[in-house]
């Protein structure tokens, strides 16, 4: 082994800028190949790539094709997704996705939903992106190929998406007009078939979260990225939280599918030292004053290139080929990209051209000359996640062709210091510090060769925050219902942490210092709940268990409100936080009741001591306590009751006479109809209430809504009957709409649902009718 040499160039240390788009910085760990075979690596470090290519296309004149996204691809890198010449897109960047949440068995339904918001947010959330995803109705026995966008797991390939043996974790279907790139349809498909998944970090499990993020970029139109520590990145790892946030080049890419306001773009173009356009290459930028990785874009066709939202300040550029792990094997786009040149700094390596970009301005460069082709390669798969002012550690570079080790590994950050280095033809490694002060975010690393070659690892180190740790919460118990403020305790906590409990995200969390955290409890099941602090980059720290949620039952409402002194009177209790094994007690007696939700007693009332008002009183097994005094009265007058009543239905705009017969029904009496059977809550007074005897009444409906009600009868002294036989509602004559007519999106599209012409599908070939849309690439982890 050689003893390679270290340099870095801190050429001008100015003020230090922190940013919300670093700070979002996420790790991913070792690739995992999704294409058609697992890494040899053991299963705690198995790893999955994210293919990209097409894997199949068809041609229908002005539309079909369809194909697989690994991952999405292009000629902006944030990549866009391009194919034959078009770049894919959405015509309105408000989104809605559905998710189907029973289809993934095993996960809390709550944590699922959690899961899927974070992910949300975080393309949400990008500064001049108009990106805006949203969660509609969920949906159940999700398929894809629909009209709707749906979030959902396949446990048995019934998608068809995952034959025997994929390893592919999960895809991204998408549907577009193959004229104009509009995109139609799109759906995030998980593998459950394959792989196990966990809303929240686990060993062995794929985090949804983390893999939804980055699904997310290929549903807005983002291809793979070359940024190592990008959460567009083809390369995913179990217990991974790398791709839970967007890093400055994923953001960028948000802002170039959907841009709104004003920001900063620098351009140029991209020539071999003879002065011919590279396409396909890429072009990165890094800030001067911290060497942060600012973004990393391809050239098109004629070698420009365009990076847009760069925030204001000094950059030094360089050109690097799409070789190595990261190649355009990787990209879905089928645009052509050049390898055959070699990497280099815009003005040298020694020397860099520095360039200085204000807000809003539109920079243009002028031309960026590559080296010449270079025999290196890098096989370099996942950044190296460092917290800032953490303990050293060391970065691996492997590699082909590094000229037997004589070579400088180089970092350009003031913050970032490298050891000694050791290298060979195929290594170069070096122990890594990072200060405390080092802004997060992405770092490349450089090597260059003593023959004069360069080799370019953009995104190559992660620093990032400490994580959050968790000691203590300030109760043990709280009420499931939520709204209950209390105090987390530990250490490191960021200002914009957020905590889940039990699943459920906390709506209000108030940074008090970077020990404790003021949080608004959420609705959440009973039993006892996980508390999660996570961080804006996708770190997390978990207290198992810390927190009893309780159901504390709460009054709300009675019926009736009086009873014979004999007991044995139905009641219905409304209220919330109620279970089994509960003590119920009228006039300090016990009574029976059954549960008939976690918002409803039906209670059976005991004999009372004396006529008069008495308390009501419910007590759980924790020992909380919901009582209400004077709330129920004993009389001496019979109970009324409704035995039947005829007609049981009647017309939604009411007016039906009914009778109703029963006993004990006195003067007075009111009749209500359109009535909760379960809660005896809402419903409309009947009109022309005629006492026939006190065995009948007569009555004339009020109007209601289609369905089927109680009917309940109340006696001006407070009691009252609820009738066991529902009335129904009667809907509207009238027919359903019409069906077999498919409008297109846009004027010119095709309305035709029969599948598309021949499809290339893990080499089966199935020949089909011709389909007037197109239904198209897929993008897969």
């Amino acid at each position: 082994m050689r003893r390679g040499r270290v340099r870095s160039f801190p050429w001008r240390r100015t003020a230090r800028r922190r940013t919300a788009i670093t700070v979002d910085q996420l790790h991913r760990s070792s690739p995992m190949t999704t294409s058609s075979s697992a890494s040899s690596a053991s299963s705690a470090d198995r790893r999955v790539r994210l293919t990209s290519s097409v894997r199949a296309g068809l041609s229908l004149g002005a539309l079909g094709l369809v194909s697989w996204l690994a991952g999405a691809g292009a000629v902006e890198a944030y990549v866009r997704i391009q194919l034959d010449g078009k770049t894919l897109f959405h015509d309105d960047p408000d989104i809605v996705m559905q998710l189907d949440p029973d289809s993934f068995v095993g996960l809390e339904e709550a944590a699922v939903r959690s899961a899927v918001e974070l992910a949300m947010d975080q393309w949400n959330g990008v500064t001049h992106s108009a990106i805006n995803f949203s969660l509609g109705q969920d949906v159940q026995n999700a398929e894809a190929s629909t009209n709707n966008h749906v979030i959902y797991l396949d446990p048995s390939n019934q998608s068809g998406w995952f034959p025997g043996g994929s390893m592919t974790v999960a895809i991204t279907p998408i549907t577009y007009n193959t004229s104009n790139g509009k995109i139609i349809d799109i759906d995030v498909i998980f593998n459950g078939q394959r792989w196990n998944f966990a809303a929240g970090l686990e060993p062995g499990r794929f985090d949804l979260q983390d893999v939804l993020t980055h699904e997310l970029g290929h549903v807005i139109g983002l291809d793979h990225s070359p940024v190592h520590g990008a959460s567009m990145w083809p390369y995913v790892s179990q217990g991974q939280w790398i791709h839970r946030s967007l890093t400055q080049d994923d953001q960028s890419g948000a802002v170039a599918v959907a841009r709104q306001g004003g920001f900063a773009t620098l351009r140029g173009r991209l020539e071999r030292p003879n002065g011919s356009p590279i396409s396909g290459g890429a072009v990165g930028a890094i800030r001067a004053a911290d060497g942060r990785l600012a973004g990393v874009v391809l050239t098109d066709s004629s070698g420009n290139w365009l990076m847009r939202d760069v925030p204001p300040g000094d950059y030094h550029l360089y050109c690097t080929p799409l070789e190595g792990v990261t190649s355009a094997a990787e990209m879905t786009s089928n645009s052509a990209v050049d390898t055959n040149f070699g990497a280099a700094f815009h003005g040298g390596i020694s020397s860099p051209h520095q360039l200085q970009l204000s807000q809003g301005e539109n920079l243009n460069v002028g031309t960026i000359t590559s080296a010449s082709d270079a025999a290196v390669r890098d096989l370099f798969s996942h950044p190296l996640v460092l917290e800032r002012g953490g303990a050293t550690q060391s970065i691996y570079i492997p590699g082909q062709n590094f000229h037997n080790g004589v070579g400088t590994m180089i970092e350009f950050s003031p913050y970032i210091s490298l050891g000694p280095a050791t290298s060979d033809d195929t290594l170069f490694s070096a122990p890594v510090t990072v200060s405390p002060d080092c802004p997060p975010g992405s770092y490349d690393i450089y090597i260059e060769l003593g023959n004069g070659e360069l080799e370019c690892i953009p995104g190559a180190i992660e620093v990032v925050e400490p994580a959050p740790e968790l000691s203590s919460l300030s109760v043990s118990e709280a009420n499931v219902l939520g709204g209950e403020w209390i105090e987390v305790y530990g250490s490191n906590f960021s200002e914009d942490a957020m905590v889940l409990i039990g699943g459920h995200l906390s709506q209000d969390v108030r940074w008090q210092n970077a020990n404790t955290l003021r949080v608004l409890t959420p609705r959440a099941d009973a039993g006892l709940a996980d508390v999660v602090v996570q961080h804006p980059d996708g770190q997390e720290d978990r207290l198992e268990e810390a927190l009893q949620l309780i159901s504390i039952p709460v009054y709300e409402d009675l019926f009736p409100r009086a009873g014979n002194l004999a007991g044995g009177t139905r009641l219905r209790l409304v209220g919330s936080g109620f279970t089994s094994n509960m003590i119920v007690q009228i006039g300090g007696r016990s009574a029976s009741y059954r549960l008939l939700s976690s918002r409803v007693l039906e209670i059976t009332t005991p004999a009372g001591l004396a006529l008069g008002k008495v308390s009501v009183r419910i007590e759980n097994q924790q020992g909380h306590v919901a009582e209400q005094a004077e709330l129920y009265e004993y009389v001496d007058t019979p109970d009324p009751d409704i035995e039947s009543f005829t007609p049981r239905t009647g017309k939604r705009s009411g007016g039906t006479e009914v009778n109703l017969f029963g006993e004990h029904l006195s003067s007075g009496v009111k009749v209500r109809f359109g009535v909760d059977p379960i809660s005896v809550q809402g419903g409309r007074y009947a009109g022309g209430v005629e006492r026939i005897s006190t065995a009948e009444l007569r009555s004339l409906t009020p109007g209601g809504s289609a369905g089927e009600y109680a009917v309940v009868i109340e006696m001006p002294n407070g009691q009252g009957a609820i009738s066991d036989t529902l009335f129904s509602y009667q809907p509207a004559a009238g027919g359903g709409g019409c069906g077999g007519v498919v409008h297109g999106d846009a004027p010119g599209e095709p309305v035709d649902w029969l599948p598309i012409a021949l499809v290339v599908l893990w080499g089966w070939q199935i020949q089909r009718r011709p389909r007037a849309r197109a239904t198209t690439a897929a993008a897969k982890r």
